[in-house]
C-alpha cells in the first residue's frame, strides 16, 4: 500500500477524531471525580453534623433529668388600661402693639400637671395692667476705627 495525499488525510482525521475523544474524556473523567468527592465531602459533613445534634439533644436531655430545679414558667405580661387625665393651661403672653411701640403683656407660661392624686392648681391671677408704653431705643452708632499697629521690634545688636 503506497502511502499517498488520500492517506494522509485519512490518517489526520483519525488522528483529530483520536485526540478529541481523549480530551473529551479526560474532562468527563475530571467531572465525575469532582462530583464524587464533593457528594462524599457533603455526606461527611451532614454525618458530623447529625452526630453533634444528637450529642447536644442527649446532653441536654441527662441535663434535665439530673437537674433538681422545677422548670421555670415563662413570664406573664397582663396590659391594664389605667385612667389617664391631661391638664392644658395656656396664657397670653405678649400682646400686639403698634409699630414703633412696645407693650409688655402680663407674661406666663404653659404648663402640664400629672395625671397624679394632686390637688386642681389654683385659679390664675387677674391680668395686670397693660405697663407704659416705651419708645424704641436709638439707632446704633458706628463702629470706632481699629487700633493702630504696634511699633516693629529693636533689630539685635552684634554685640561689639
Amino acid at each position: 500500500m503506497a502511502y499517498t495525499a488520500r492517506t494522509r488525510d485519512r490518517y489526520h482525521v483519525l488522528a483529530a477524531l483520536t485526540s478529541g475523544a481523549f480530551a473529551v474524556g479526560s474532562l468527563a473523567a475530571a467531572g465525575a471525580l469532582t462530583g464524587v468527592a464533593a457528594r462524599q465531602t457533603t455526606m461527611s459533613e451532614q454525618a458530623r453534623r447529625d452526630n453533634a445534634t444528637a450529642q447536644l439533644l442527649l446532653a441536654r436531655t441527662e441535663a434535665a433529668r439530673t437537674d433538681p430545679r422545677p422548670p421555670v414558667p415563662a413570664t406573664v405580661v397582663i396590659l391594664r388600661s389605667r385612667p389617664v387625665r391631661t391638664v392644658l393651661q395656656t396664657q397670653v403672653l405678649h400682646r400686639a402693639s403698634a409699630p414703633g411701640t412696645a407693650a409688655v403683656g402680663t407674661g406666663g407660661t404653659v404648663s402640664s400637671t400629672p395625671s397624679s392624686s394632686s390637688p386642681p392648681p389654683a385659679a390664675a391671677p387677674a391680668p395686670a395692667a397693660p405697663a407704659r408704653v416705651v419708645q424704641a431705643a436709638p439707632a446704633p452708632q458706628p463702629a470706632a476705627p481699629p487700633a493702630p499697629k504696634p511699633a516693629p521690634a529693636p533689630a539685635p545688636s552684634s554685640g561689639s
